[in-house]
């Protein structure tokens, strides 16, 4: 029987028969893939590639953040209330001032309720998820109808500003809502 093809229980009972066996890469904590290691336990298989420095840490992992909270329910009331008037970073934090001074609690309930759908970050601007949805339904309705859409015919349907216009198209294209075709928007086919 051929070395590789017999049972060494333990890497120290395989490095006893034999000790010069090449490790072709470094933190292998057995010879034998997915063999039983020292003290009997089974050790993790070995890894074809070298380990990287650092690899052992854990990924971290964002604390979850509490959507009934005051400043969470006073975020979400502010950003519903502007409807398709989205505000800024800077409009929220006046509004929320009151509960939170702390800008980067804010941001972490922003980014919070962004992972829940209750808001939608477009580039700078913060929009309800049903006012977008909103949006996006009539943009689908008229585009389905006429097949193309110019950014004065989107503002014009909306009636928002080009403040709002430009990064909600841009939204919409980047979601695969529409395809822009020049200064035009179409469809995009599923």
């Amino acid at each position: 029987m051929s070395p590789r093809r017999e049972n060494y229980g333990t890497v120290r009972q395989f490095r006893r028969h034999r000790p010069s066996a090449p490790r072709p890469w470094r933190g292998c904590t057995t010879a034998i893939p997915n063999g039983v290691g020292s003290r009997g336990k089974r050790s993790p298989p070995c890894s074809p590639f070298p380990p990287i420095r650092g690899s052992s840490l854990s990924p971290r992992k964002p604390k979850a953040v509490e959507l009934g909270s005051p400043l969470a329910r006073k975020v979400a009331e502010f950003i519903r209330a502007a409807g398709d008037t989205a505000p800024g970073r800077a409009e929220l934090l006046e509004a929320v001032k009151s509960v939170s001074s702390d800008p980067r609690a804010v941001e972490k309930m922003v980014d919070g309720l962004a992972r829940a759908g209750e808001i939608v970050r477009v580039k700078e601007l913060l929009f309800d998820g049903a006012a977008l949805r909103g949006i996006q339904e009539k943009l689908v309705a008229f585009l389905a109808k006429r097949g193309e859409m110019t950014v004065p015919e989107f503002k014009e349907m909306t009636g928002l500003s080009r403040k709002y216009i430009i990064p909600l198209l841009e939204h919409f294209d980047a979601t695969k809502v529409t395809l822009r075709v020049g200064d035009k928007r179409a469809l995009r086919k599923k």
